[in-house]
């Protein structure tokens, strides 16, 4: 416990995990008034899909360079920085995954989605943006992971409306198309492969990419030789 409580203090402090929380508990009542004004429930589920993606871009405060200073203190105890980045990405996927499952919970049955269809159809939506966010953020800004991950959304959308009929993730697919299972699988591996490489990096250098330090100079200052002339 008291481990527990050294590592929040001192690891997991820089992350605004106070903004973090705030994003998940809104984004359950706007979507779900999205999800419920339409008339046609398929649109609902459509606005709900596509609100998984949106959710995931809070995850390009994990990596960021601007949310973690250049500071010795955040790398050397109590757990090296790559594991610090996993249990972040632990905690936003628990927190961010909670608002997911009560929504479809919610919106069981409508267009002839049951709650496991709606599960299986935001979630991966959800972890592939933010793996996305989790990767490009690190190397860029929190701006620049999102506007990655939302380049990727685009890119796949596109691809999978130009070759609907070997492109192997098609975001708008519903169950029972072709793609729809394999488009699933897709998206999970690809956001878990996103996530390992992260990490690897991470472990493989132990810090993170920053402006180098100015170093002292060899040669004493003026004032310095005044004082011992």
């Amino acid at each position: 416990m008291t481990a527990t409580a050294t590592l929040a203090r001192n690891r997991l402090r820089p992350v605004p995990w106070g903004w973090l929380a705030a994003l998940a508990a809104g984004w359950f009542p706007c979507t779900s008034l999205l999800a419920t004004a339409p008339r046609d429930p398929g649109a609902g589920v459509v606005a709900f899909h596509w609100a998984a993606f949106l959710l995931g871009l809070g995850g390009a405060v994990l990596t960021a360079p601007e949310i973690d200073p250049a500071r010795d203190v955040l790398r050397g105890a109590p757990v090296s920085w790559w594991q610090t980045l996993a249990l972040r990405l632990a905690g936003w996927l628990a927190l961010g995954a909670a608002p997911i499952l009560a929504l479809a919970v919610r919106l069981d049955g409508d267009a002839g989605w049951t709650t496991a269809d709606l599960i299986r159809g935001a979630l991966p939506n959800f972890l592939l943006v933010t793996a996305v966010c989790f990767l490009a953020a690190r190397l860029t800004s929190v701006l620049g992971g999102g506007a990655a991950a939302i380049a990727v959304v685009i890119a796949l959308d596109l691809a999978g409306r130009a070759w609907p009929g070997w492109f192997p993730i098609q975001v708008a697919s519903v169950p029972g198309s072709p793609h729809w299972q394999a488009g699933r699988v897709w998206m999970v591996a690809g956001s878990l492969a996103l996530v390992a490489v992260t990490l690897l990096a991470e472990h493989r250098t132990g810090t993170r990419p920053c402006v180098p330090r100015r170093s002292p100079s060899a040669r004493p200052s003026q004032a310095h030789e005044a004082r011992v002339r």
